[in-house]
């Protein structure tokens, strides 16, 4: 998205919310969180969040999410579960599951953790097994949306802070280090 692109969707939020229009400070910070993004994903997700009635204007992270939410192939569980279900039936245990053609990544991934041959095999109880299998299946997409969402910010996590240090302890884990230190 371009800057230009960002204060005409800036200038939508002002026009749709205008008890709080986005201050200026806020215009670059947000931008900078932005910035990856297409900017017509941005504008149409702002639109989006004012037809699901918000009643104040979003913050980065809300237009960020929303992007990725109309992004998303919309596969519903009951489609996915299908799929699984089918593709049991049709290849059985001796198939291996990275050759079956899979609607999504989300559901391969599905497949992978729960374990193909334990989908195959198994004698727990249907409802069970789609039980465990659904609240897999909520887990990858709500990784896959937080992934995505926060796919803007550098990898700050503490072992990695220190691992950039460089530094191990006496236990071969990395001392810890003033912060100053570590940020460039």
């Amino acid at each position: 998205m371009t800057p230009q692109e960002w204060l005409r969707v800036c200038s939508r939020i002002s026009k749709v919310w205008p008890h709080q229009p986005v201050p200026p400070p806020t215009v670059d910070a947000w931008y900078q969180l932005l910035a990856d993004l297409d900017g017509d994903q941005v504008a149409v997700a702002v639109d989006a969040i004012a037809l699901d009635g918000a009643e104040f204007p979003p913050h980065a992270g809300r237009i960020r999410r929303k992007v990725i939410e109309l992004s998303d192939p919309a596969q519903l569980w009951g489609e996915a579960w299908r799929e699984v279900q089918e593709a049991v039936a049709r290849f059985g245990s001796y198939h291996d599951p990275e050759e079956v053609p899979w609607s999504t990544e989300d559901v391969r991934e599905l497949v992978r953790l729960k374990g193909w041959e334990y989908l195959c095999t198994t004698t727990d109880p249907g409802s069970v097994v789609e039980a465990q299998c659904r609240d897999l299946w909520e887990t990858i997409r709500a990784r896959r949306r937080d992934d995505a969402s926060y796919a803007v910010l550098p990898p700050a996590g503490l072992r990695r802070l220190l691992e950039r240090a460089g530094r191990p302890s006496e236990a071969g884990r990395p001392a810890l280090v003033r912060v100053g230190r570590v940020l460039p």
